[in-house]
């Protein structure tokens, strides 16, 4: 479920749709193809946009699972240097500059996108891991996971600085107030994860995220949140995921939580049940628009 960078190239993408009204679109991506041509994921987007305007309605946001287009980086990083405040930084305007080329292909969109973003560098290490919201031609904002997973903590990108923690995760989108979780920063709310954090002798860097997150979902209050989930590559996985979402929902009253992600060729002909799983509470997207290859 951490960033992977994918490995096929010759991928002939295409996009079913699934369902017909709705507020938001989850797009859903093979996470086997390499994802690190921006004008083809740009093209690949438009599709998407041309195809949700002749199928359905009522959709005003696309959310993308995380690591839907890899930006490979000329650098090579130790541990230390991945999570420097300047590393941070430098990562974040890559990704702008990469992601200008995206947010002039939806530019005449009426929709709203979040799409996620990951930096590789020359080792393959996927330290910088993103959340690009796009409107009417502009990047908005780019936010940045804060929560890693396992060994991610060794590398993800300005993990224990204070902009590590302070992700932009807030934005004011066609919805309303939204905050955005780059895969793992939605197990910040969880209950299990919190407790086995807790347990340590001092403070560590996952428990001043913790605090930090905890802070500003009381403090903002948004009404949706949205998730970009990695990989799920087997029906299991998207429990963690769901119990998340739930304990959000209850715990900091957010009415809806959506995630979207990409997936392993095993849960391909779940793809609409795990959708479906992947928000709480039950029914708040409505729209599904699955990027398939032959």
């Amino acid at each position: 479920m951490g960033a992977k960078s994918g490995k096929r190239t010759d991928a002939n993408i295409k996009v079913r749709v699934i369902g017909e009204h709705g507020p938001v679109a989850q797009m859903l991506h093979p996470f086997w193809i390499a994802r690190n041509d921006i004008s083809v994921m740009s093209n690949a987007l438009r599709m998407v946009d041309d195809q949700l305007t002749v199928l359905t309605s009522g959709v005003r946001l696309v959310v993308s699972g995380g690591g839907f287009i890899e930006i490979s980086h000329t650098k090579t990083y130790s541990p230390k240097t991945w999570k420097s405040e300047k590393t941070l930084d430098e990562l974040i305007d890559l990704v702008r500059a990469g992601m200008q080329l995206v947010a002039t292909a939806l530019k005449d969109s009426e929709r709203d996108y979040v799409i996620g973003v990951d930096v590789f560098d020359t080792q393959d290490t996927g330290g910088g891991q993103f959340a690009v919201f796009l409107s009417a031609g502009e990047i908005k904002t780019i936010a940045w996971k804060s929560y890693p997973v396992l060994k991610e903590s060794k590398w993800l990108a300005g993990f224990g600085t204070d902009k590590g923690r302070n992700s932009p995760r807030i934005v004011s989108t066609a919805l309303g107030k939204i905050m955005l979780l780059i895969c793992h920063d939605s197990q910040a709310y969880n209950h299990r994860n919190s407790a086995l954090v807790s347990r340590a002798y001092s403070p560590t860097h996952r428990q001043q995220a913790i605090n930090g997150m905890v802070k500003m979902i009381k403090v903002e209050k948004p009404e949706w949140a949205f998730s970009l989930i990695h990989k799920i590559d087997k029906e299991g996985s998207m429990r963690t995921f769901r119990n998340s979402y739930s304990q959000i929902h209850r715990d900091y009253h957010v009415p809806a939580v959506v995630g979207a992600f990409g997936y392993g060729p095993n849960v391909q002909t779940t793809l609409e049940w795990l959708a479906h799983r992947a928000q709480f509470p039950d029914g708040k997207g409505g729209v599904v628009a699955i990027l398939e290859v032959n």
